[in-house]
């Protein structure tokens, strides 16, 4: 991207299964530094703990975003038997919380709309709510409102990139894992996967885009 804060390179990872390391997400009970400032965002308002245990609570995957239906990379269960996840999805941008019902009622939506809502999602991150909220009146609301217009859209892109470089000429690398996509297309778990940063920053870029 001449003249742009930076430019993207994108590679296709070629692995045919998870990689020795892969022992599981940091989600399943540990978390990293740079995750320590959520957690203790989230501990303000509700206790909450991680849950190593199995990933299937009712007909609810908690390895998959409620929405995508792609890799998160932390869960978080308010308590043992809750019907509400909190989690922190790459393919929309970070954390968010859902109840099971209403993630039922969008997982057939159509991508335009799981675009729209993946688009209020970063507008109220961006309003300084850490962890937006989906619920009844939000779903209504996202359903009722138009397409992000593709000059919009570029902007969105271009303001993402440049808040993930620093300096002209610096890129982002972004990597499309077909192993996970192809788990994704069979509705696969993604329990004991890990994202690499690539893998992250290619499904940031769809979030924004």
């Amino acid at each position: 991207m001449p003249g742009g804060p930076g430019w993207l390179r994108f590679q296709d990872s070629l692995e045919t299964r998870p990689p020795p390391s892969s022992c599981g997400f940091y989600a399943w009970g540990q978390s990293t530094p740079a995750q320590a400032s959520h957690h203790a965002w989230l501990g303000r308002h509700t206790t909450m703990t991680s849950q190593p245990a199995a990933p299937f609570y009712g007909s609810i995957d908690r390895s998959k975003d409620p929405i995508w239906s792609t890799p998160v990379t932390e869960t978080l269960h308010e308590e043992v038997g809750s019907w509400t996840s909190t989690v922190n999805s790459p393919r929309c941008g970070g954390w968010y919380s859902i109840h099971d019902s209403i993630a039922a009622k969008i997982k057939d939506w159509s991508g335009p709309e799981k675009a729209r809502l993946t688009s209020w999602l970063i507008k109220e991150r961006q309003s300084r709510t850490e962890c937006p909220k989906v619920t009844e009146d939000v779903i209504k609301h996202v359903k009722e409102q138009r397409d992000m217009p593709p000059p919009e859209r570029a902007d969105v892109i271009l303001r993402y990139l440049k808040s993930k470089t620093h300096k002209l000429g610096e890129s982002i690398i972004c990597s499309r894992s077909p192993w996970i996509e192809e788990l994704i297309f069979r509705n696969k778990s993604f329990r004991g996967i890990s994202l690499t940063d690539e893998n992250k920053a290619y499904y940031n870029l769809l979030a924004y885009s």
